[in-house]
């Protein structure tokens, strides 16, 4: 069983959608996981979490929403050297927001292993997607090797 720390900034609760459906599905196939908004971050949940999935939304194609909650968690003794998972949710365009999401997830002290765009009109299925994908990249020992960006 994995323990991740689902962390979330939403704008119009499109990523907290996709947040909840990650932490359900991963919670269907037996493992433990914890959906919370960045401005409301539990970080012994966080410490005692194996992985931290670290979502955020997009504005346009240019413009990746992550806001002053999201960035408080920077240099958070939880947050060090945790692998991660990043996902942006988006609207038209995605841009280069992953490239953005994952460089700040990695400024916050995650090692981030992948990441994955989820368009706002399908959040279930690709929030299923990148579960799928994640647990497919569990080896034995129940870590995760690689997610594909």
């Amino acid at each position: 069983m994995v323990q991740v720390a689902i962390i979330y900034e939403s704008l119009t609760g499109n990523t907290r959608k996709a947040s909840h459906y990650i932490a359900d599905a991963l919670q269907a196939r037996g493992h433990s996981a914890v959906a919370m908004a960045a401005d409301r971050v539990d970080l012994d949940v966080v410490q005692r979490a194996d992985m931290v999935v670290l979502g955020t939304w997009v504005h346009g194609a240019f413009v990746v929403g992550a806001g002053p909650a999201l960035f408080k968690l920077r240099n958070a003794p939880a947050m060090a050297a945790k692998p991660a998972v990043v996902f942006c949710t988006y609207a038209l365009a995605a841009g280069k927001s992953l490239d953005k999401l994952t460089r700040a997830a990695e400024s916050m002290g995650l090692t981030v292993l992948g990441g994955m765009l989820i368009k706002r009109g399908h959040l279930q299925e690709g929030a299923e997607m990148l579960v799928d994908r994640l647990l497919a990249g569990l080896p034995t020992g129940g870590m995760p090797v690689l997610i594909s960006r």
